[in-house]
């Protein structure tokens, strides 16, 4: 939720500071890109952003593009109880 809200305008957290994105140029991909962060060290690897980066690009199209926070949450909901 965090990373959707700070992605969205919707936090105070400027995710600029904190991962790599960019705006996509293709229509089959999405609209908002976040590269993978390469981490050496545990502390950070483990830490929220590289390890919610992965989680984030796991995915699918339909749930990161909600319009508002309620139907993302309704949306990722209901991808994790279809897995």
């Amino acid at each position: 939720m965090l990373l959707y809200k700070s992605l969205n305008n919707l936090s105070a957290l400027n995710e600029a500071d904190f991962v790599n994105f960019s705006e996509s140029t293709t229509r089959k991909k999405r609209p908002i890109i976040i590269y993978r962060l390469g981490a050496k060290i545990d502390c950070y690897k483990f830490s929220f952003f590289p390890r919610t980066v992965v989680e984030w690009d796991d995915l699918p199209q339909h749930v990161v593009l909600a319009a508002d926070v309620n139907g993302f949450k309704t949306r990722l909901e209901a991808h994790w109880l279809a897995d």
